[in-house]
């Protein structure tokens, strides 16, 4: 298992954990999926987000989550991580980063 080398946030509150379904009404099910994908964590607009390991960050636009930032990371030469951070006010930094630099600012989303 692989473990993060950072927090996405400084201060984490979360609300809504991996593959539960908060939502009911079969929501997930009708997107093909047990639960909740990914995980939830509150925090205030223009929070800084952080990144969780070294690799590289894109930003994106997605219509369901607003501006989002992808962060790219090798566990090894057969390994690939994609971390997506969704609901972001702005992505501040993109290309090579490093675990802990500030890569976004949240949104209120």
């Amino acid at each position: 298992m692989y473990r993060f080398r950072n927090n996405p946030l400084a201060r984490m509150r979360l609300t809504q954990p991996f593959g539960v379904d908060y939502i009911g009404g079969g929501f997930y099910t009708k997107l093909g999926l047990k639960g909740h994908n990914g995980i939830d964590l509150s925090a205030y607009t223009e929070t800084e987000v952080y990144a969780v390991t070294d690799g590289t960050v894109e930003g994106f636009t997605d219509g369901g989550y607003g501006v989002n930032a992808r962060l790219t990371a090798y566990v090894d030469t057969n390994t690939r991580l994609e971390i997506v951070y969704g609901h972001l006010k702005e992505v501040t930094r993109v290309g090579v980063v490093s675990a802990g630099d500030v890569i976004a600012l949240s949104d209120n989303t």
